[in-house]
């Protein structure tokens, strides 16, 4: 997003607009993060050779 500093404040339909969008804004679940055991298993257990990039 660019910020412009253009001020909205005479514009309170859009401010309200923008509000309302924010309040149903869901964030999305993270999905495939590593549990702290998961993550120290892979560090441990991963072959080198095929995954040292990621490490």
């Amino acid at each position: 997003m660019v910020y412009q500093r253009i001020n909205i404040n005479p514009y309170k339909k859009l401010i309200d607009f923008l509000r309302e969008q924010g309040k149903r804004h869901e964030p999305s679940v993270r999905k495939h993060v590593l549990t702290e055991e998961q993550a120290q298993k892979f560090l441990n257990e991963a072959p080198d050779e095929e995954y040292l990039p990621m490490k």
